[in-house]
């Protein structure tokens, strides 16, 4: 029998006394020096280190990944123009971003996967450029707001 199995025994009959638990032959068996023991906690600490440091590395390339494929859903057909460093900035949001509660029936509701930065810095750059809007964001939360005049 297996000297834990027989040590956790719930019938005090069938547990084995102390001296049968020194006499087996895990016990009996070699023990190690204590520079052996700090050896071999030497080396598991550094494949732990090892395992870790790969993590890292791992996450570090699916975060470049996954920001990739975010940068090739930003540009569309007609945006050659826009700023590059705006096609960089995919890092968090710099505004909370709360969850949604519809406000106004009579407003227009975007939904997007995207960092929300780089949206608004879209939409201004688009209102901007092709309507001639100037809007001013928010600094404390993502909302614009603007009139269009059609003539």
């Amino acid at each position: 029998m297996d000297l834990i199995q027989s040590m956790l025994q719930l019938d005090p009959i069938q547990r084995q006394s102390m001296v049968e638990d020194k006499g087996h032959p895990w016990v009996q068996g070699e023990t190690l020096t204590p520079e052996e023991v700090f050896s071999q906690i030497t080396e598991r600490r550094k494949a732990v280190l090892l395992g870790v440091a790969q993590e890292e590395q791992e996450k570090a390339a699916d975060k470049q990944r996954r920001a990739e494929l975010r940068r090739e859903g930003v540009r569309g057909a007609d945006d050659e123009d826009l700023p590059e460093d705006l096609l960089e900035e995919l890092a968090e949001p710099s505004k909370p971003v709360k969850a949604y509660a519809p406000e106004f029936a009579q407003t227009t509701e975007v939904f997007s996967s995207h960092n929300p930065d780089v949206i608004e810095k879209q939409l201004l750059h688009k209102l901007n450029k092709a309507y001639d809007i100037e809007v001013q964001p928010q600094p404390d939360k993502y909302k614009l707001k603007f009139t269009v005049i059609t003539r």
